[in-house]
């Protein structure tokens, strides 16, 4: 109850606030993000739906991926995303992604760098492999500006 009422005020709150998208962000649980994107979805402001992982196919908390990407899909999420999860793991859940959500829904992947050991150029080449599946790509935690601007030197042509 407690978790519902929580979620509904955030979403009542960012839909009062103008916002256009709704970022239901860092899940760890199939259970909080089902509860979490049902209440961003009735704002009827789009949801983009963000897990954190400890493997390629289970939440941090162990739940399924995949019954955790069908469950927010069902739910409304406009976007299912990966985040705060090492590149090599958001890499392959990336794929995975690929095979559960449907045409139409995005993928998202912007992964951490806690250990400060990628490098900018490490993380625009991780980025041009990863681009076949992702439709929106970036970095959480460790991966500064320098990351983002050689991602964006990579992958955004010159205008």
């Amino acid at each position: 109850m407690v978790l519902q009422a929580e979620h509904r005020h955030n979403a009542q709150s960012l839909a009062e606030a103008g916002v256009d998208v709704i970022l239901v962000e860092t899940q760890n649980s199939l259970r909080e993000a089902r509860i979490a994107t049902h209440f961003a979805r009735q704002t009827e402001i789009p949801v983009w739906t963000s897990f954190i992982l400890r493997s390629a196919t289970e939440l941090l908390n162990g739940d399924k991926l995949e019954d955790a990407v069908h469950a927010v899909v069902d739910h409304g999420a406009a976007a299912v995303l990966i985040n705060c999860t090492s590149p090599q793991i958001a890499a392959q859940a990336a794929v995975n992604l690929s095979m559960l959500v449907p045409q139409g829904i995005m993928i998202g992947v912007y992964p951490n760098a806690l250990d400060h050991t990628v490098t900018p150029a490490e993380f625009a080449d991780w980025a041009v492999r990863i681009k076949a599946v992702a439709d929106i790509i970036g970095g959480c935690c460790g991966i500064g500006p320098e990351h983002i601007l050689s991602l964006t030197q990579k992958l955004v042509p010159p205008v």
